[in-house]
Formats: C-alpha cells, structure tokens, sequence
C-alpha cells in the first residue's frame, strides 16, 4: 500500500447492525452493503485492518437488536472494536450536568453574598 508508506488502518464508527436502531439514530447505514465493502476492502489489501466503535444500550434497543450487532460482528471479523453503554454515558452527562448546576448556584450565591457585603 503506497510502497509501504501508508498504514492500511480503517477506523470507521458504525455504531449498530439493527436496521430499527440505526433507523432510531438517524443512521443511513446499511449493514449488508458495510459487509461487502470490508470484503472488497480485504481483497484490494490483505493487510488492512479495520476497527470501529458501537454504541450499546440506545434508546428502543431490544434484546433481538443486540443480537443482530452481536452476529453482524462475527461476519465482519474487525481488528478492533469500541463499545459506549448509551444508559451509562446518559447517566455520566446527567451527573456532569447537575454539578454543574450546582456550582454555578454555589458560584452565584457566593457573588450575590459578596455584593451584599460591598454595600
């Protein structure tokens, strides 16, 4: 590839396999037609490698859309994957959210008590 000046790395975020998830997010990603371009991908360098990342846990996601992901990455057989727990990440943004709430009350009673006492 590239007289051995290139890596032939591929890092493509997917995300889901489940048309109905896919369709949830808002992905026009088509799983099958994915499949065949890491095939045609393989044969034009053997070497590739390919990874990517899925997101887990999305809001409507059955047990049956998880295991279509499941499956799918067992055809796919990629180099390297990521996963993010959507209901974890959801839960880390809330909590970063309320504390900063919090601070920034904190924050606008401490100016609010220090006027006060400019006065």
């Amino acid at each position: 590839m590239a007289e051995g000046k290139i890596l032939p790395y591929l890092d493509i975020p997917l995300q889901h396999a489940s048309p109905s998830v896919l369709k949830n997010m808002r992905r026009p990603a088509f799983q099958e037609k994915t499949l065949d371009r890491l095939t045609t991908w393989r044969d034009i360098c053997p070497d590739i490698a390919v990874r990517s990342t899925f997101i887990v846990g999305f809001p409507g996601e059955t047990e049956e859309d998880f295991e279509i992901l499941l499956d799918w990455l067992d055809r796919a057989e990629l180099n390297r994957v990521g996963c993010f727990n959507m209901k974890m990440l959801m839960a880390r943004v809330q909590t970063l959210l309320m504390i900063m709430c919090q601070r920034k009350s904190k924050k606008s009673a401490g100016i609010a008590l220090w006027q006060k006492r400019k006065r």
